[in-house]
């Protein structure tokens, strides 16, 4: 009997068999060069223990099962968070200087425990779940902003005033105390040359 059209056989696998893991090409922390796997024994020789301290997750760990080694930095990455570093999202722009950014996992000294605030969504972060830093401005974005599509504008039609207050004002989001609109000449100083971002949307105005 005939196999039906289209019929193709199932390639038949060994009960052990495991698909070739993709090669990880993570990028080096410091200087963001492309790292390759290395089990060269003249570079497991440096560690007479047959263990190393991997910059990304601070564990020791085995050299003989591999390591990502940026000689130029002096700096060494696990077989594990190779993986995870290469499969970080692509770069992004700052968004204050347009500076082109790629992910990390570390951040400045100043930062204390290596926490920070995405200056996207506000919320606080870990730098080894991920970070985007601008050194030249300070300007950090957590990686869960940057698979997140853009937020729609807010609406520019007039919005409903709250009983009792006057229509040009505004309830605080936080203490829902009256604000009055503020135009030039009465802005503070520091708003009336310089952008200002909005609390509600995250966008910049004047």
């Amino acid at each position: 009997q005939m196999p039906p059209a289209g019929f193709a056989p199932r390639p038949l696998q060994h009960p052990g068999f495991r698909p070739q893991e993709t090669a990880a090409e993570p990028p080096c922390q410091k200087c963001h060069a492309r790292l390759s796997l290395s089990t060269d024994p003249d570079l497991l020789a440096q560690y007479p223990t047959g263990e190393f301290g991997c910059d990304v997750c601070h564990a020791k760990c085995t050299a003989s099962d591999g390591l990502y080694p940026c000689e130029k930095c002096s700096w060494v990455c696990c077989r594990g968070c190779g993986t995870r570093l290469s499969s970080m999202p692509k770069p992004i722009t700052c968004g204050k200087c347009s500076t082109t950014l790629t992910s990390g996992t570390t951040l400045p000294a100043a930062y204390k425990k290596g926490k920070y605030s995405c200056d996207k969504c506000g919320q606080k972060h870990k730098a080894s779940e991920g970070v985007y830093h601008c050194e030249d401005c300070d300007w950090d974005c957590c990686l869960a902003c940057t698979r997140t599509p853009p937020s729609r504008q807010p609406s520019l039609q007039p919005q409903p005033v709250p009983r009792g207050m006057a229509s040009n004002h505004a309830p605080c989001a936080k203490c829902h105390a009256p604000l009055p609109l503020l135009t030039n000449p009465n802005l503070p100083e520091k708003y009336k040359e310089e952008e200002f971002g909005c609390d509600v949307c995250h966008a910049q105005y004047t």
